[in-house]
């Protein structure tokens, strides 16, 4: 499997930029890269995986865990903004019935 284009700006500015505008990095991104890209916005030793197509997503959503995983703890990061009880920040089997009420 090909990897993505990733954005060729060094890490502080991807993560000024997106902090301060995420829209607009976001618009811009998308049109240079594609549907798909790599961004480096957080430090890590890997880079994250933007995807803008429904087609694209319902792929990543339908595929084996093995293949594609996006475990809930590298998205801790999000809580404040999502909540502690969020969809993006579980992981495994604690997803399966999450989304009753």
């Amino acid at each position: 499997m090909n990897l993505p284009q990733r954005v060729q700006l060094p890490m502080p500015v991807q993560l000024a930029w997106w902090i301060a505008q995420p829209d607009r990095y976001m618009d811009n991104a998308f049109k240079r890269y594609g549907d798909v890209f790599l961004s480096q916005i957080f430090w890590g030793p890997e880079p994250l995986v933007f995807v803008n197509h429904p087609v694209g997503i319902q792929q990543l959503l339908t595929q084996d865990r093995k293949e594609f995983a996006a475990p809930g703890e590298y998205n801790r990061i999000a809580s404040p903004l999502l909540g502690e009880h969020s969809v993006v920040l579980l992981s495994g089997d604690r997803t399966a019935g999450s989304d009753s009420y």
